[in-house]
């Protein structure tokens, strides 16, 4: 039946303007689940950093909900993107590097697709044989000035939220926190599940956190009540077959 309605669309020539319509109401739709998601992390004039923004689409989401928000982004490429969107937004703030474990600098790699980046070899090593991965071209390096979460908390301020999306380096970025946060995110990849429990087991070290986890871009939690590292780890291994990534998010017990 859908390929009969396609073919009848192609022929009256309205294919294109009815898959513009039905990928705008499916690019809305995501929106929504989105800040229905985030909301419970983030009110109004909460500050938040956005720790691998690419080009902007998580701090479009954040600035909605009314966030004071910090873009830090390696690329110079995609944060002229962020800028273009929000440099005339009195609640944006932005980062022009990378994030790490110690101030200084380190090399980039630059893909061809999604503009995606990485500062980890591991990383890319390790997802070369991901269906869809096969793809990419690590094209390109460059050397970038990266900066510590305490660094950019001394200059900003405390976060109430901390999304990171650094593509396999993330426990770098966690080890230049020194102190609590409200709540955070960091993305899981199934290749490197040591790394994923290294990061639960650092965010521990700075508070009592309880964890959740969601599978890809779905903003449904996996498990249905929060509860411990070793837990979510569990279920994460046991998913890992599916071969894509999600977000572990940690929070303060008690919040």
């Amino acid at each position: 039946m859908r390929h009969r309605v396609r073919n009848a669309l192609k022929m009256l020539g309205l294919y294109g303007v009815a898959r513009q319509i039905m990928d705008g109401h499916r690019r809305r739709q995501k929106v929504a689940k989105m800040r229905a998601f985030y909301r419970q992390f983030i009110a109004p004039n909460d500050l938040v950093f956005d720790i691998g923004a690419n080009v902007g689409n998580y701090t479009a989401i954040l600035l909605s909900l009314g966030a004071r928000t910090l873009s830090v982004e390696p690329q110079a490429d995609c944060m002229a993107q962020i800028k273009a969107r929000f440099g005339k937004q009195p609640r944006a703030a932005f980062y022009l590097g990378g994030v790490a474990a110690q101030q200084g600098e380190l090399e980039l790699h630059i893909s061809n697709i999604n503009e995606t980046s990485s500062f980890s070899p591991e990383w890319i090593e390790r997802l070369k044989d991901r269906p869809g991965w096969e793809k990419h071209r690590w094209y390109a390096t460059q050397t970038v000035p990266v900066t510590t979460l305490d660094a950019l908390i001394a200059e900003h301020g405390v976060p109430a939220f901390i999304k990171i999306d650094v593509e396999g380096y993330e426990l770098s970025v966690l080890q230049g926190l020194s102190q609590p946060v409200q709540a955070l995110s960091f993305e899981y990849s199934p290749e490197l599940p040591e790394k994923t429990a290294a990061c639960m087991a650092y965010v521990l070290t700075l508070g009592d956190y309880e964890f959740n986890a969601v599978h890809k871009e779905s903003f449904v939690f996996l498990l249905p009540e929060w509860t411990d590292a070793a837990s979510v780890q569990h279920i994460l291994e046991e998913r890992a077959s599916i071969r894509r990534s999600g977000d572990v998010y940690a929070r303060l017990k008690g919040q």
